[in-house]
């Protein structure tokens, strides 16, 4: 009897292997963003949005589109933000292949015209986060 081998993990089981922790912290920003009267996106597929623009936006290997989102969306100012959770027990954010899919994603949105605010579960708890994102879109 053969024992079927493991999957290898998608982008997406990288992307959501800490999805509980992130989610709880995803709503606590949320709630955040909303009582500064900052309008957003959830769950963005930001290439998508640039694709049907007639933006350049990127793609797979076989030329299809990315299907990257991000956590949260500020259109006006072309704003990404994403609550990494789990950074201090091996979620999938803090190794080798989440870790490069992070920041290929980062990079092909700056090279897109999106600028990707990064923040952590702690970051977001103590509203350091919101203080960034306050100053970035220069909300009083």
């Amino acid at each position: 009897r053969r024992l079927a081998m493991p999957r290898k993990p998608s982008n997406l089981d990288l992307y959501r292997a800490d999805g509980k922790d992130e989610d709880k912290w995803e709503r606590h920003l949320e709630t955040r963003l909303r009582s500064y009267g900052i309008e957003f996106e959830s769950q963005f597929n930001w290439v998508e949005h640039d694709r049907l623009a007639g933006l350049n936006y990127p793609k797979t290997p076989a030329g299809r589109p990315r299907r990257w989102t991000a956590d949260f969306a500020i259109l006006s100012a072309r704003i990404l933000i994403e609550c990494d959770g789990a950074v201090w027990s091996g979620g999938g954010h803090t190794f080798g292949g989440g870790y490069t899919e992070d920041r290929r994603r980062d990079n092909e949105a700056l090279c897109n015209g999106w600028k990707t605010v990064r923040v952590t579960s702690g970051q977001v708890e103590s509203d350091e986060a919101i203080g960034w994102i306050v100053r970035l879109l220069g909300v009083k």
